[in-house]
């Protein structure tokens, strides 16, 4: 199900997210000699990552009721979930007030920042399945995120891309905005994926 939005953002997207499928981090996912502790490691960033931002997106997308399901979309509670499945410890990470995502100020860029955080679920099934065989995780057992939305991945998915083409058709001139919403939300994934450590936080800290 294509929509004007959705093409638009999918090509100006597309050398941003090209950069995040790129790094290291992302390419190790489907080898065979795929290990726990890197796989934990990908879990801890994701879950920070993932936590800034649907704190932040929350608010503008509520209020202006852009997504009327946004509160089955969240995704963190499913991380912190595989995190303590797969043995949540301490890693070396950013400090979080330096990696706050700032853009979120409108409805627009926060649906941009969905876009990409709902875009991500569509090649879990394959990163499931490959996680299933090489560290024998699962949808109840540490690969929930991965899992997201089970048999209704599609389903959702559709659905996103309604609310989606609602909001371009009902407000044209915020069409860039939300271009730009989904582009900061790449590069700040490339920046959590890809940081050199900086300082000791404890995994689940709220």
């Amino acid at each position: 199900m294509a929509t004007v939005l959705h093409e638009l953002l999918r090509s100006r997207t597309a050398l941003h997210h090209r950069r995040v499928e790129a790094l290291p981090c992302m390419a190790r996912l489907l080898r065979a000699d795929y290990q726990l502790d890197e796989y934990r490691a990908l879990l801890l960033r994701y879950q920070r990552a993932y936590r800034l931002l649907e704190e932040r997106l929350q608010a503008p997308l509520m209020e202006s009721g852009a997504v009327p399901d946004l509160l089955l979309r969240i995704k963190t509670p499913l991380l912190i979930h595989d995190l303590t499945h797969v043995g949540a410890g301490l890693d070396y990470l950013p400090t979080e007030d330096a990696m706050q995502p700032l853009w979120l100020s409108s409805p627009a860029r926060a649906l941009g920042t969905l876009y990409v955080l709902e875009g991500a679920t569509l090649g879990g099934r394959i990163i499931a399945r490959h996680l299933a065989a090489s560290l024998d995780v699962g949808p109840q057992a540490g690969a929930s995120f991965f899992h997201a939305y089970g048999t209704e991945r599609g389903r959702m998915w559709r659905a996103f891309l309604a609310h989606l083409e609602v909001f371009g058709q009902a407000h044209p001139a915020s069409t860039d905005e939300v271009v730009a919403g989904a582009c900061s939300t790449f590069d700040y994934l490339h920046t959590w994926l890809s940081a050199r450590p900086l300082s000791r936080i404890s995994t689940l800290a709220a």
